[in-house]
């Protein structure tokens, strides 16, 4: 807990929207009324002060209480029309979005996590990418004036955005 404060206050401070382990947070802040990084700042910098200052007390919340805050978010964050909002983007998109939640309720979030992410990679490759191109695409950076132009040869998909 110490080190998600940490964490978060720093992300915060960077600019950053802290969501590893946040999903929940997030969706509330936002769903609260959050518009600008300080609802991230001051959430980290919370946690942070009563992990130190008073983790006595939040020994004392029942773990189902928290349960079911979890389980009510849960809900509003897979509420039918988030459903019906992916199957509009692309059906494939709910595809992803439904082996991802299978998986994670049947197994583990990280094994959902990866049949999601194995998903998009069996539907890029069988709409044509290379799948050498999956993995690392020639990239091509140049700089005019006070312009960047950035060109990927092949596929630019979100497995190579670790490049």
């Amino acid at each position: 807990m110490i080190a998600v404060g940490i964490g978060n206050t720093i992300s915060a401070i960077l600019g950053g929207l802290p969501m590893i382990s946040e999903v929940a947070m997030s969706s509330s802040k936002v769903n609260n009324g959050a518009k600008t990084r300080w609802a991230n700042f001051f959430h980290g910098f919370f946690i942070l002060s009563f992990v130190l200052l008073a983790s006595h007390l939040i020994e004392l919340i029942p773990n189902t209480a928290l349960a079911a805050m979890l389980i009510t978010v849960g809900i509003k964050l897979a509420h039918p029309r988030e459903f019906i909002h992916t199957f509009k983007i692309k059906k494939k998109q709910l595809a992803i979005f439904l082996i991802t939640i299978f998986f994670t309720l049947f197994e583990d979030l990280l094994v959902g996590i990866a049949a999601g992410m194995v998903l998009e990679l069996i539907i890029h490759a069988y709409h044509g990418a290379p799948i050498l191109a999956l993995f690392k695409a020639p990239v091509v950076v140049s700089f005019t004036d006070d312009e960047y132009l950035v060109e990927i040869d092949k596929a630019a998909v979100f497995s190579k955005f670790w490049e």
